[in-house]
């Protein structure tokens, strides 16, 4: 069979005809591999077609082509030689228990090497897969006061000082003593950190943090004390090389950062010890580097089983879980073309099915009960088919009355288009890119936000996307936003959410709840009741503004309104519902 035959064969397939990854893949190729068949060069084109079968396998059964690339990138990395050194790693510094008298105990014991892998997607690990030297972790859940304890505990350099810790770190530090569970990461765990191509030492702090949110990939993530303790462990275990000796890493990803400072990790030669400080966002250094990681969302073997099985009970997860499919179901969310039970279908034409509940109960970790418990009142799941376009979720919560008799349809504002988190919108008569439906902004700025579109978070397997297709989130289920968030700007509140660990919500997130307030009658968010929220997940990049939401009962109106405003306004009636998302 020629290729011109193998070709044709395959776009007279029934995978051809309903696969449209394998149709593009086809059409891109076809003229490449009929050129090079046709040329001098077999290898060129033994080459070529080699790739070709690989995107097929790939395109017509994505999971298995995942597991394998996943496989190859696990022992290209050494994943499996570096287990072993972690776990030594532990021994040395007491985390493990009855090793040395008068160190910590462990609570929960130490994930397996096939429990620690199972953690990472195959996307993870390409991201790994280009740092200068990936470095497997294994983190205890406890607080970076233990971990220093434990450094400090087993000095293995000769003349080694204590660990010197600036006081902005003790103010955020989370844990104990004793091991609540374990987490794996990888880091980028060269001695010495080269200066990344989009960065440079001449800028300050503020704007090269600016630089690497934007260069950051979906899924990538920077450093914390935690990570940071755990390599620096890893280094000096054996009396060895310490890392950052020359240089040293910015912990962009750890609670102390703030509107000023920058918190960070070095070894300091003159004290010889560990040292955590800060600078001021407003300096330059020249020295610091940025180090990225991947992974460490996953709790394994916390010891809370019960306390959390007892929170879930509590918080009523599965009379939830069954009110939110019931609502899915009342508005027509799931796909009718083909009667998929529990599936949706998105604006990139694949198909997601909904999350069970086992894969709920598996995200509500007991770090983020705690968080739920200590800081949303009154929790409600909302399970959000964040896939859908937006105009069709908005469409479809306005297209039913339930309790709400009187409600006319969810319509947009005049001042922005429900249609701004379809890709591709094309340019304004300026030349400019049309208005783009950012989410999860780093910032609330109009030519730079960070954040990503709604076709990036679909693409990304993990992070943000860790159920496909829909997002599960906890939110405050009062009828109107809190009282001590009313009369905050967009940037003061996500300053605050940050800082706790929090989110805000999407606009995808305020209408799902507003089809909740439908079914039952009750309205959240009713304006006359000085309850408009701030959707903080959300951001406009052409109007530099922070989508809002309420129910406007006023002149009779009685419909859900969407519209837009600046994200430094502080309005009397306006606030934000806290969330946590799983």
């Amino acid at each position: 069979m020629n290729i011109e035959q193998f070709i044709s064969k395959l776009e007279s397939s029934d995978a051809y005809r309903n696969n449209g990854e394998v149709r593009k893949l086809v059409e891109d190729s076809r003229q490449i591999l009929i050129d090079l068949a046709h040329g001098d060069d077999g290898d060129a084109f033994k080459a070529e077609l080699m790739k070709f079968n690989s995107r097929l396998d790939w395109a017509l059964d994505p999971k298995a082509a995942s597991e394998a690339r996943k496989a190859e990138l696990v022992e290209k990395m050494g994943l499996e030689k570096q287990y072993p050194e972690r776990i030594n790693t532990l021994k040395i510094y007491s985390f493990l228990p009855g090793l040395m008298e008068g160190a910590s105990k462990s609570g929960a014991p130490v994930p397996t090497y096939e429990e620690v892998i199972k953690t990472f997607t195959t996307e993870m690990l390409e991201i790994a897969d280009t740092f200068q030297e990936p470095t497997l972790l294994l983190m205890p859940e406890t607080s970076l006061a233990e971990k220093v304890f434990c450094i400090d505990n087993q000095k293995t350099i000769d003349d080694q000082r204590d660990t010197y810790v600036s006081e902005i770190f003790p103010k955020t530090d989370e844990g104990g003593a004793v091991t609540a569970g374990w987490r794996a990461v990888i880091v980028d765990g060269a001695k010495e950190m080269e200066m990344k191509l989009w960065d440079s030492g001449t800028l300050e702090l503020e704007n090269r943090l600016d630089n690497r949110r934007v260069t950051r990939k979906p899924g990538e993530k920077g450093m914390d004390r935690n990570a940071y303790a755990m390599l620096m462990m890893e280094s000096i275990k054996n009396g060895g090389r310490p890392i950052d000796k020359d240089s040293f890493t910015l912990l962009d990803d750890d609670p102390a950062l703030s509107d000023t400072r920058m918190p960070d990790g070095r070894w300091n030669h003159v004290m010889q010890g560990v040292v955590f400080s800060s600078s001021p966002l407003d300096t330059e250094e020249p020295n610091a580097r940025f180090r990225s990681s991947v992974g460490g969302d996953v709790v394994l073997n916390a010891m809370e089983v019960s306390e959390t099985s007892e929170t879930i009970e509590k918080f009523n997860l599965a009379e939830q879980y069954i009110k939110r499919l019931q609502t899915l179901d009342t508005f027509d969310f799931f796909d009718s073309e083909t009667h998929d039970s529990f599936v949706i279908k998105g604006i990139d034409g694949k198909k997601y099915p909904v999350p069970n509940i086992d894969e709920i109960r598996a995200r509500l970790t007991p770090k983020k009960l705690k968080l739920i418990e200590k800081r949303i009142k009154n929790p409600m799941l909302l399970i959000v088919p964040f896939a859908m376009p937006l105009k069709t979720i908005a469409e479809k919560v306005g297209s039913k009355k339930g309790a709400l008799p009187k409600q006319n349809s969810v319509v947009a504002d005049d001042e922005w288009d429900v249609e701004s988190d379809l890709p591709d919108r094309g340019k304004d008569k300026d030349g400019k890119d049309k208005e783009q439906l950012v989410y999860f902004p780093e910032k609330y700025n109009k030519v730079d936000p960070g954040g990503f579109s709604k076709s990036e978070i679909l693409e990304a397997e993990g992070s943000l996307n860790s159920f496909p297709g829909w997002q599960v989130v906890v939110v405050e289920g009062a009828s109107r936003v809190p009282k001590n968030t009313l009369g905050k700007s967009a940037i003061k509140l996500k300053s605050e959410f940050d800082g706790a660990g929090l989110s805000g919500l999407t606009t995808e997130d305020w209408l799902m709840l507003h089809a909740e307030g439908v079914r039952i009658g009750v309205p959240f968010d009713d304006c006359k009741k000085n309850s408009v929220d701030l959707l903080l997940a959300s951001y406009l990049k052409k109007y530099g503004g922070t989508p809002s939401a309420y129910w406007n009962s006023e002149n009779e109106s009685l419909r859900a309104e969407l519209f837009v405003g600046f994200s430094d306004e502080a309005i009397d009636n306006t606030g934000a519902r806290r969330a946590v998302r799983l």
